[in-house]
Formats: C-alpha cells, sequence, structure tokens
C-alpha cells in the first residue's frame, strides 16, 4: 500500500519537470525505467546467488548464507549508486519540481 503512494509521488515529481507537450514522453521514460529497474532488481541479485551456489546439489547452510550476503550487498550497492546519480542529476538540473533546461516548449501555464 505505502509502495503505491510512493510511486505517485516519484511520478509527479518527474513530470512536473516536463511541460504539457512533453509530458507523454516523461511519462513513458520514467516507466520504461521503472520496468528496468525492478527487472533488474530481481535478475542481478538472483544471478550472483546462482553463480555462489554450487550446481548440482543442495548447498549447505554456510554457503547459501555468504551467497544470500552477497546478493544482497550488490542489491545495496546497485540502490547506492542510484541514490547518489539521483543527488547528482537534482543538483546539475537545480531543485526537485523545478522546470529543467533539457526539456523543450513552453513553460506550464502558472495557476
Amino acid at each position: 500500500m505505502t509502495l503505491t503512494y510512493l510511486l505517485a509521488v516519484t511520478l509527479s515529481t518527474a513530470l512536473g519537470r516536463f511541460s504539457s507537450g512533453a509530458a507523454g514522453v516523461g511519462s513513458a521514460t520514467y516507466n520504461a525505467t521503472r520496468q528496468i529497474g525492478a527487472s533488474l532488481g530481481i535478475a542481478l541479485p538472483g544471478a550472483v546467488l546462482a553463480a555462489m551456489l554450487p550446481a548440482g546439489r543442495p548447498a549447505s547452510g554456510a554457503a547459501l548464507d555468504g551467497a544470500l550476503d552477497a546478493a544482497f550487498l550488490v542489491r545495496a550497492a546497485v540502490v547506492a549508486a542510484g541514490m547518489a546519480a539521483a543527488l547528482l542529476l537534482l543538483r546539475a538540473t537545480g531543485r526537485p519540481g523545478a522546470r529543467s533546461t533539457l526539456v523543450s516548449g513552453p513553460p506550464p501555464p502558472s495557476t
């Protein structure tokens, strides 16, 4: 339930940077990025986990613990890199909600 509210906030923040004419492109880019992130968020730690477990035989408790630790460390590193990239992009484009200079078209009407 909380994820629904979080996605609504991130979508409105992302689309707030686009003019009304470019909102469709912004929405498509946001959704494609979210889908790729969700897919990689499952596949990458799963690949690390599978690579660290012995093939063809049951894993011992210690081997499974080590593989799970590595998978979670990879996930934490990806999250940290994403947070750093977001902070750098926010710093480069200005304050959140401000109109980016990379977006073409007239500014949205003020209310």
